[in-house]
């Protein structure tokens, strides 16, 4: 019993469906169904217990101001409960979100927070973005700010946006991440659901204390599946992708045809056809397998029907379940099945190489993270979650009848040769239709003029070009990555100054010649002449809100 109170300060537990016992799950689901009038969706996290019971012990003009993990702002499980925040008899009064894991100490979930009142009353809804790092200064912002105030600093964002306007899934972004999105939905008609089919891996290969029972590594795989008549009812796995392209990591029990249909159909052919596998893998973990709930499958089986879309071996993009640009790769020939991850199938009939290709380059190229990070759940490091849910909106320019210079980058990627990052982020952007006198590609130039002029401010003198690099205003300019590098570059050749560790941090390179080191004017020199060797425009390109290490094929 909760009561009615006026006001309920939360930081509820965070603790997912999959880490509940039966128990609290139970309690969980009841407690949903009550507040809601309905059965809950999916598997959610206990926090949203807490979040709907005190939302609906508030008494009239009361207000909850809660802790959330930032994934309630996207999450399917969640939709109905923001529905339920955000209508009728509740109003949502302010959204925030803390990006990155340092607003806790050891914290595992991404935090964020809400306001919300039990009142019909329209008001802007207060939203407040900032780098974890940096929550503390956001909040004091936030108190002394007026309540229209928008503020705009390093790693900070204040702004308000109407009464109602929240959507179905709550985005929280940047202003320049809106402004970014929208010239490209300008652009760009077509989106990545138009164009792809994005499917789910298969699942239920094995109970959770088990381990994956159907997947085995290179070794066992050696060990129980020796002659060629069984492996044929394997298939290697896509799960693991580097720059592009499928590193091996192991084979999955795959008893299907090309049709989709069963090819062993008793325990009996099990037996028969893999007998090693079945004696040292299967008749181990026989119980367990059997209690997976499924309606559709032998106990033998991933225990849910999602091969269909795997059995034929067509062409088809692969990607991992988590991840960002150098995560996706091309299954060519369609030989390989995904386990923990997606599988990017064409709408558009028959599959032309190039085109697949020149989607390869898109998907893998720093422009493309950029939407992720704006479309996409974040988790740690930072990677994305690359579910269809999410990325089923983000704009995608439609290749079929011009993949042209894509298509090159791509083949490239595809078959691991060397290719300059800087190069495909241009070529994207043109297949988008954005030009260098965009909105899009002058927001860069804007928040790095802005960005350079507060560090100045703030440091004052001080000769220690580590305490300056600090900065939260030079941190930030170093998470710009890549796409900054050009507007550092005229700045040095305009003006020498302290850039060189904000240089080194985004292209890995370090071209001052030994006799010129502690000389910032002869410094700069070697930056803007190497800029100009790697063809650099010294104009801004795309703005990227992630710090990019590159490779050493970049070069």
């Amino acid at each position: 019993d909760w009561g009615q109170p006026d006001i309920i300060l939360m930081n509820p537990p965070f603790k997912a469906w999959e880490a509940l016992e039966d128990p609290d799950r139970e309690i969980v689901e009841k407690s949903l169904e009550k507040s809601l009038g309905s059965h809950m969706e999916g598997r959610p996290d206990l926090c949203y217990a807490f979040i709907v019971s005190a939302a609906m012990a508030l008494k009239p003009g009361g207000v909850l101001a809660c802790v959330v993990p930032s994934a309630f702002f996207k999450a399917k499980t969640a939709a109905n409960i923001r529905g339920l925040l955000s209508s009728g008899e509740f109003r949502v009064r302010m959204i925030g979100l803390f990006r990155g894991y340092e607003t806790f100490d050891g914290a595992q979930v991404e935090a964020a927070a809400i306001v919300v009142s039990r009142s019909q009353i329209d008001s802007p809804i207060r939203v407040v973005i900032a780098e974890s790092d940096q929550a503390a200064i956001a909040v004091r912002l936030l108190r002394n700010a007026s309540p229209d105030q928008t503020v705009k600093r390093a790693g900070i964002e204040l702004y308000n946006i109407p009464a109602g306007s929240l959507s179905k899934t709550w985005d929280l972004n940047r202003q320049e991440d809106r402004q970014f999105v929208d010239t490209l939905r300008a652009t760009t008609s077509t989106r990545v659901q138009q164009l792809f089919t994005v499917r789910l891996g298969i699942r239920g290969v094995g109970p959770k204390r088990h381990g994956k029972v159907l997947v085995l590594n290179e070794d066992k795989f050696s060990r129980f599946v020796p002659t060629p008549a069984e492996r044929r009812f394997f298939r290697p796995i896509a799960d693991l992708i580097k720059n592009g392209r499928i590193v091996p990591s192991g084979h999955v029990f795959y008893p299907y045809g090309v049709d989709g249909r069963l090819l062993l159909t008793t325990e009996e052919d099990v037996a028969a056809a893999v007998p090693a596998f079945y004696q040292k893998v299967l008749l181990p973990a026989r119980n367990p397998m059997q209690e997976r709930k499924s309606l559709h499958r032998n106990w033998w089986e991933p225990s849910e029907p999602v091969v269909t879309w795997l059995a034929a071996h067509e062409p088809r993009i692969v990607s991992q379940a988590y991840g960002r640009h150098g995560n996706f790769a091309f299954d060519e020939t369609g030989s390989y099945a995904v386990v923990a991850g997606h599988g990017w199938c064409w709408n558009g009939g028959k599959v032309q190489k190039n085109v697949m290709l020149a989607y390869l380059a898109i998907l893998n190229s720093q422009v493309f993270e950029r939407l992720l990070s704006i479309h996409c759940r974040r988790i740690q490091a930072p990677r994305f979650e690359l579910a269809a849910h999410f990325v089923h909106s983000i704009p995608l320019p439609d290749l079929t009848s011009n993949s042209g210079e894509l298509a090159d980058f791509g083949q490239r990627i595809h078959s691991g040769q060397a290719y300059d990052d800087n190069a495909l982020d241009s070529a994207v952007l043109a297949a988008y239709g954005v030009t260098q006198s965009s909105p899009a590609s002058r927001a860069i130039e804007k928040q790095f003029k802005r960005l350079a002029d507060q560090w100045r401010r703030d440091i004052g003198p001080t000769s220690s070009a580590a305490r300056m690099a600090q900065h939260p205003a030079y941190q930030e300019i170093i998470r710009m990555g890549d796409a900054v590098v050009p507007c550092i570059l005229e700045e040095l050749a305009r003006e020498p100054d302290h850039w060189f560790i904000a240089l080194y941090e985004i292209t890995g390179h370090d071209p001052v010649r030994k006799a010129h080191r502690g000389d910032i004017e002869k410094m700069a020199e070697d930056w803007v002449a190497w800029g100009k060797k790697q063809g650099l425009t010294f104009l801004p390109r795309v703005e990227h809100e992630y710090r990019h290490a590159r490779s050493t094929k970049a070069s």
